[in-house]
């Protein structure tokens, strides 16, 4: 399961669906759904800057299993306009998933001999 963006105060932080206000619990109850099931759940969250709390629930959501996927973009993948930095967070994304498209991104394999510093 993917949720992109996440609010960070609807993130599941104690792994419970029943502290959300009534009619709004639907996708805590999916997230609890999706730990109970192992299954994989990657989170997107909005924006930064991050607070203690935030980051407490981002350590509950990886210790239960969970994947946090900040909104930070690689660089390091030389993107030369907007869309292709946007390509690659979501081909990363999707990565995530076993879902591989190399029109997306390519993936860093390690330093090959003409990345290596001289």
């Amino acid at each position: 399961m993917g949720t992109a963006p996440a609010a960070r105060r609807r993130a599941p932080a104690g792994g419970r669906g029943d502290d959300s206000p009534p009619g709004r619990c639907h996708r805590r109850t999916s997230y609890d759904v999706t730990f109970k099931e192992r299954r994989r759940l990657v989170i997107r969250l909005r924006e930064t800057p991050l607070n203690l709390a935030h980051i407490r629930n981002m350590a509950a959501v990886t210790e239960m299993g969970g994947i946090v996927y900040p909104p930070m973009p690689a660089f390091y993948g030389r993107a030369k306009t907007l869309p292709e930095l946007i390509d690659e967070t979501v081909g990363r994304i999707l990565a995530l998933f076993g879902i591989e498209d190399e029109r997306l991104f390519e993936p860093w394999e390690g330093l090959g001999k003409s990345d290596r510093p001289r």
